[in-house]
C-alpha cells in the first residue's frame, strides 16, 4: 500500500470541545495527527490493515477513537473490511 500523504490527514486543529461534533471528528489530540477518514484511500488502507490483523490471528478489535470518526466513515471502513473478508464479518 502507498504511504499516507499530506492530504490523508486533517489540517492541524486543536481539540477544544468534547461536545462539538466538528471538534471531535476533525480536532487533533495533543501530539497525534488525525487521519482523514473521509478519503477513500484512507478507508481502504485501514480496512486492509484490519484484514491483515485477522490473517495473523487477531480475533477482535477495539476502536478507541470511534468518538473521533464520523459514523459514516466507520460504516464505510467496516463495509470495505467485510468485503475484504468475502462479504462476512468474522465471528
Amino acid at each position: 500500500a502507498a504511504a499516507y500523504g499530506p492530504l490523508d490527514f486533517h489540517c492541524e486543529r486543536p481539540l477544544n470541545s468534547w461536545t462539538d461534533p466538528l471538534d471531535l471528528n476533525a480536532g487533533w489530540l495533543t501530539g497525534l495527527t488525525d487521519l482523514n477518514t473521509e478519503r477513500d484511500n484512507v478507508r481502504e488502507r485501514i480496512a486492509a490493515y484490519l484484514t491483515d490483523l485477522i490473517g495473523i490471528g487477531i480475533s477482535g478489535f477495539r476502536i478507541d477513537a470511534a468518538k473521533h470518526i464520523q459514523p459514516d466513515d466507520l460504516v464505510a471502513i467496516f463495509t470495505k473490511f467485510r468485503n475484504n473478508m468475502g462479504g462476512k464479518l468474522p465471528k
